[in-house]
Order: structure tokens, then C-alpha cells, then sequence
């Protein structure tokens, strides 16, 4: 697998976790100024990690 494919699939892995975080904030009632810190974070890694051209 080349390199920019393994990043697109690590992209994908971090958009797929940002969509779990959401079911999880609905399931569990999460604190809502937390979920949102995390998918900020998530969402800053998995624009750089989309951003790498190789």
C-alpha cells in the first residue's frame, strides 16, 4: 500500500471515531463542551494527517 493511501486511510479512521464520538455523546449522555473539545482535536489531526502530500 502506498503512503498517501495508508494517509487517507488513517484520515477515514479518525472521521469514522469522530462519528462514533457523536453516537456516544447521544448514548451517554456526554457533556456536550467535552465532545466538542475532542472532535475539534479529532478533526485538527485528521485535516493534517489529509493534508500530507507525498
Amino acid at each position: 500500500m502506498e503512503l498517501a493511501d495508508q494517509l487517507k486511510a488513517v484520515e477515514n479512521e479518525l472521521k469514522d471515531l469522530l462519528n462514533w464520538v457523536s453516537v456516544f455523546e447521544d448514548e451517554y449522555d456526554l457533556d456536550k463542551e467535552v465532545v466538542d473539545k475532542l472532535k475539534d482535536k479529532l478533526r485538527n489531526v485528521a485535516e493534517k494527517v489529509g493534508n500530507i502530500s507525498c
